[in-house]
């Protein structure tokens, strides 16, 4: 049985994943399930699993290899590939391979270079860092479509106990998200406190 490289794609956008298997059909089939349940490793992946559901994700098988070694390297080729072409968000976060590192000095050299000059002000800075201590937490209330209320103290909180990506939580409660992903989750009404 050859080994695969394969990539996830997310067809509403650019996101990607690109893995390598030596069985395709069970890796697939792990990805989803995972996803299904809520616990995949790869949280990116998650959040855009509940987001947007499994109707929204392609798998492609794009190399075959006879050896892991010439699949590993395949794989990495395509990361780094992915890596540095910035209309595409790559969602690979780790690899349990030692021999094929996310990120090679000449990759992290392009992507140096793609970042420098780009100045983040110092109050996008102070909000980053507040948001991800928690300061200025906003509570949320939360009513689902049988009756059930719960207030969490966060949209921390609140996303990781509805299993969902914190951004949807924030854009349900501003109004910007499309109102017919919340009775997806079984939510009636959802807003800041």
């Amino acid at each position: 049985m050859p080994y695969t490289v394969y990539t996830l794609t997310n067809t509403d956008d650019t996101h990607i994943y690109i893995g390598c298997t030596k069985d395709y059909e069970r890796r697939r089939y792990i990805h989803m399930y995972a996803c299904k349940r809520g616990d995949h490793k790869n949280h990116h992946l998650q959040a855009l699993y509940n987001q947007l559901g499994p109707d929204c994700f392609e798998f492609d098988a794009v190399e075959e290899h006879a050896t892991k070694a010439e699949a590993v390297k395949a794989e990495q080729r395509w990361v780094d590939y992915y890596l540095a072409a910035p209309e595409w968000q790559l969602l690979n976060i780790a690899t349990d391979n030692v021999d094929a590192p996310m990120c090679n000095a000449e990759v992290a050299a392009k992507v140096a270079i793609a970042q420098r000059g780009k100045v983040i002000p110092a109050a996008t800075k102070a909000k980053i860092s507040a948001s991800m201590k928690g300061v200025n937490a906003k509570p949320i209330y939360v009513k689902w479509s049988d009756g059930t209320e719960a207030e969490f103290a966060s949209t921390t909180e609140a996303a990781r106990l509805l299993g969902v990506a914190k951004g949807l939580v924030s854009m349900w409660c501003n109004g910007s998200s499309k109102s017919y992903t919340k009775p997806k989750y079984g939510i009636a009404e959802i807003r800041f406190l």
